[in-house]
């Protein structure tokens, strides 16, 4: 959770591995490019967020939604045509 959400997304997506930011009210859902380590991408996110000015207060891992699999597949083209 962030309050400065558009400020936050912007820093965050220079995280090397981020593949996308999205904002979801006070939330931000971070994707990765790849399977991430929980611990290491917390600390990550945590100390970018905090050099970039805009410190997050709460960061959990979320398994994926059926709206993330769907926007992720869409992005890439959608399924073989």
């Amino acid at each position: 959770e962030v309050v400065r959400a558009v400020e936050a997304m912007r820093v965050l997506r220079g995280i090397a591995g981020v593949e996308d930011v999205t904002i979801h009210g006070n939330e931000l859902r971070v994707r990765y490019d790849r399977v991430v380590e929980w611990p290491a991408v917390e600390t990550s996110l945590r100390k970018t967020a905090t050099e970039g000015g805009v410190p997050l207060h709460r960061v959990y891992p979320l398994d994926p939604t059926l709206e993330d699999l769907f926007l992720h597949f869409e992005r890439r083209g959608g399924a073989a045509r």
